[in-house]
């Protein structure tokens, strides 16, 4: 039977720690591939989408709503719990994928993948704060390290 984990809003009963932080990991492991599988599909995209000019759009969308929602998760994972915020980022980004994916015009992409930004960004920070709410500080540095490790090997698995 697994173990019932009660640290902090976190808590998930009936689910071991390191069975909760794996699925986190997936989840970070997904968000960051796109970045970098989007990054060699781009031209053939823009090229049946008829936006070349916009290319750079469809790339930095991302990014700079990664970079500008990253704070604004960690805030409400803080407020909310990391768990609930981590749920709600993974369903943003699975909207978000559907849009892009779903997208007939360039601007429509552009908007999908600012999304996927924003949802990624969301991850990325709920995903850390669960390590720092469900694992004691000794033993954070190994799960954060695991952290890394994926989402190094997903920027070396896009291309």
């Amino acid at each position: 039977m697994a173990e019932a984990t009660t640290r902090g809003d976190a808590a998930v009963a009936g689910f071991s720690t390191p069975a909760v932080l794996a699925g986190a990991l997936v989840a970070l492991f997904t968000g960051s591939l796109t970045n970098t599988i989007i990054g060699i599909a781009l031209p053939t995209i823009a090229g049946e989408l008829g936006g070349q000019d916009r290319v750079a759009w469809v790339a930095a969308a991302a990014l700079l709503t990664m970079t500008a929602a990253t704070p604004v998760w960690g805030k409400l994972a803080d407020r909310r719990g990391p768990r609930p915020m981590l749920l709600a980022a993974i369903a943003l980004f699975v909207l978000a994928s559907l849009v892009a994916g779903l997208a007939t015009t360039t601007s429509w992409l552009i908007t999908g993948r600012a999304l996927q930004g924003a949802a990624s960004g969301g991850i990325l920070a709920c995903a850390n704060a669960l390590v720092a709410v469900l694992v004691p500080a000794r033993e954070r540095g190994r799960y954060t390290g695991w952290f890394g490790l994926s989402f190094g090997t997903a920027s070396v698995a896009g291309r």
